[in-house]
């Protein structure tokens, strides 16, 4: 189980072409695992990326509470709270760092330069009559700048696969999303800014959420019609 990032070094690139981490061939995460046995005999391991831990973060959506996680310059121990999902309807300030999330805005298409990739996103403030329109959006700045060209057709194969693997779930309940461990741009809001290579995934899956563990209050009965009433009065049960 994925619990520590260790980045690797400019000399130490990723290859896009390993089957340790293969999101350049697939994005899509299974959510269907049941996870309840999670936290036992599992050993916990370190990864160069952190694609591991958004897989595992949709894989295991009841032990988020438990699984610990240690993301440099997060200031969480547990998946739970090393995640956070972007406010899908209006643009806030996010004080703390996270592993953030959204779903991919692929109508605006993926805008390229010479010195980053620039994704847009799903979220941010809408349209006041047409809720379902995104007037403006979250989006992520990749710097690319100092990549060299084997990392950056990795990305952007990443993004034609993670296109395709979205047109194909149309009609379904998996999403395409973004993870990104990014700093938002103190200025423009709007803007997250990613540097490292190792500080991204696209991934497609429905993500689900446990239900709060709070107990549930009561549903309210009507007068005379509780068990015990009933038992006791058995001329008022209902034919």
């Amino acid at each position: 189980m994925p619990y520590q990032l260790v980045r690797p070094t400019a000399r130490e690139q990723v290859d896009p072409n390993s089957s340790v981490e293969p999101a350049q061939h697939s994005s899509r995460s299974n959510a269907d695992s049941d996870d309840s046995d999670t936290s036992r005999g599992l050993r916990e391991a370190t990864a160069s990326t952190i694609r591991p831990f958004c897989r595992t973060f949709v894989r295991y959506p009841n032990s988020r509470t438990i699984l610990r996680i240690n993301i440099p310059d997060v200031d969480a121990e547990h998946y739970q709270y090393a995640f956070k999902r972007l406010e899908s309807d209006k643009i806030v300030q996010y004080p703390h760092l996270r592993i953030f999330y959204a779903q991919v805005a692929w109508s605006t298409d993926p805008v390229f330069t010479e010195t980053t990739a620039e994704v847009s996103l799903y979220a941010g403030e809408r349209d006041c009559e047409a809720r379902a329109r995104v007037v403006r959006s979250y989006r992520v700045v990749i710097d690319w700048s100092q990549w060299d060209p084997k990392l950056r057709a990795a990305l952007r194969l990443e993004i034609r696969v993670a296109q395709q693997e979205a047109r194909e779930q149309v009609g379904t309940t998996a999403k395409s999303w973004l993870f990104f461990l990014g700093k938002q741009d103190p200025v423009e809001p709007a803007t997250f800014r990613v540097g490292h290579h190792a500080d991204y995934a696209f991934l497609t899956a429905q993500i689900r959420y446990p239900a709060s563990q709070s107990p549930k209050p009561p549903t309210p009965r009507r007068p005379g019609t509780s068990r015990r009433y009933l038992r006791n009065n058995p001329t008022r049960r209902r034919k």
